[in-house]
């Protein structure tokens, strides 16, 4: 038989080892909590140094970059200096170029003019009876800085090849 008081105290020994039990799961879940919120934090400052450091990175691509747009404007600036200066030189060749062809006609022209066939030249000679033979070929005179060649001489009596004879005046 039990007494009222040894009735308590069992009681009271349960109520001590529940509240022992009890006390120990809340330390244990107050535990387990800390470690999930401290592997968030530590999971959140790990994201943070990735982030500044592909920060950093991006930030040393972009300055790299930056350097390369730079030279390759300076580089543009130096191509586009270059081609208005080969555009100049091509537009002085072009300019001599029209100037020597131009040259070139106007010798061509002068030489024309200066030609005179050989029926200028029988009109010249003095009068003979002898034959006059030629070959037919312009007389060129000698303008400038050109040299020109001489034709055969005509020479009265004398029979050149390739010539056909002419009478002076008969």
């Amino acid at each position: 038989m039990m007494t009222s008081g040894t009735k308590a105290s069992s009681f009271l020994k349960i109520g001590v080892v529940l509240f022992c039990f009890m006390c120990l799961f809340f330390a244990t879940y107050m535990a387990s909590r800390y470690e999930h919120q401290k592997t968030k934090t530590e999971i959140q400052v790990s994201k943070a140094r990735e982030l500044e450091e592909k920060i950093r990175e991006l930030t040393t691509a972009n300055k790299k970059l930056l350097h390369i747009r730079a030279a390759l404007a300076q580089e543009k600036e130096q191509m586009a200096e270059e081609i208005n200066t080969l555009r100049e030189k091509c537009l002085e060749f072009e300019g001599w170029k029209h100037t020597a062809e131009k040259e070139m006609l106007k010798n061509d022209l002068t030489t024309n003019q200066e030609l005179a066939d050989t029926n200028d030249v029988k009109k010249r000679l003095p009068d003979g009876e002898e034959k006059i033979t030629s070959t037919n070929q312009p007389v060129i005179v000698e303008k400038g800085n050109s040299t020109l060649t001489q034709p055969d001489t005509i020479t009265p009596g004398k029979r050149l090849e390739g010539s056909h004879e002419v009478s002076n005046g008969k």
